[in-house]
């Protein structure tokens, strides 16, 4: 199983979509620096190193069609400058 994330960078560049393995569906909505999120932790995790200065994720300019099966997860999530 694996996750396609929609990343949305809120008019700071154009939607990018990148993908990990594993289930993170529970992701779906999270957006980094928005007032109510509660913990992007896992998501910060997922995008950057422990110090939060290099980005882990090749970000594709395209959605990934060829990378879909039954059991993929699509999730959107973002950050909000």
């Amino acid at each position: 199983m694996k996750t396609i994330f929609i990343y949305d960078q809120c008019c700071q560049d154009d939607i990018k979509f990148f993908i990990v393995p594993g289930d993170y569906s529970h992701l779906d909505g999270t957006y980094i620096n928005a007032e109510d999120e509660a913990n992007p932790d896992e998501l910060l995790s997922i995008l950057y190193d422990i110090d939060c200065k290099v980005f882990l994720q090749e970000l594709l300019p395209h959605f990934p069609v060829k990378e879909l099966t039954p059991a993929t997860k699509v999730i959107t999530v973002g950050w909000l400058p």
